[in-house]
């Protein structure tokens, strides 16, 4: 199964692959927790998710601890990565000390066919530089957020 979301970006849970419906040589691969999160969104689209139901949906139930700050980073990087894909609107919205939803002016096709479109594994043969990129990216944004939140941690502990 496949999403087309806002008539420009094809989303494949099945190997996190996103991309732009006129790019599909570009093909974005999101983590695993990132396509369990976008995955979730989608599958209830136009409902409010809490956070708490989040963070046990993709946490929890796989045995990991999180926090706020945690899935307030992967819902950011959620959001850059439709930004990078031209996806200027809001899709994930913020539900103050709620949660979050899917924007409902964000169009979703569910069961998108995809026969018309080649197969990722086809898009990422020597395109494997903007791939590895993106994840370098993100792995070091994560990891600049962590550090900074354990140097602010422990100044607050002295």
């Amino acid at each position: 199964m496949s999403y087309k979301i806002n008539e420009m970006v094809i989303f494949k849970p099945a190997d996190g692959a996103i991309w732009r419906v006129d790019s599909p040589e570009q093909v974005i691969s999101l983590t695993i927790t990132n396509c369990n999160l976008l995955s979730l969104l989608l599958n209830n689209k136009g409902e409010i998710l809490s956070r708490e139901c989040i963070l046990e949906d993709i946490w929890d139930k796989q045995g990991l601890r999180s926090s706020n700050n945690t899935l307030n980073q992967y819902i950011s990087i959620l959001r850059r990565t439709f930004s990078l894909l031209g996806i200027e609107d809001e899709v994930i919205r913020t539900i103050p000390k709620v949660g979050f939803c899917l924007n409902s002016s964000i169009k979703i096709d569910e069961e998108y066919n995809l026969e018309n479109v080649v197969t990722t594994q086809k898009l990422t043969r020597g395109h494997g530089c903007k791939h590895y990129s993106y994840i370098a990216l993100m792995a070091a944004l994560a990891f600049s957020v962590m550090f900074f939140t354990n140097t602010i941690l422990c100044k607050n502990k002295e």
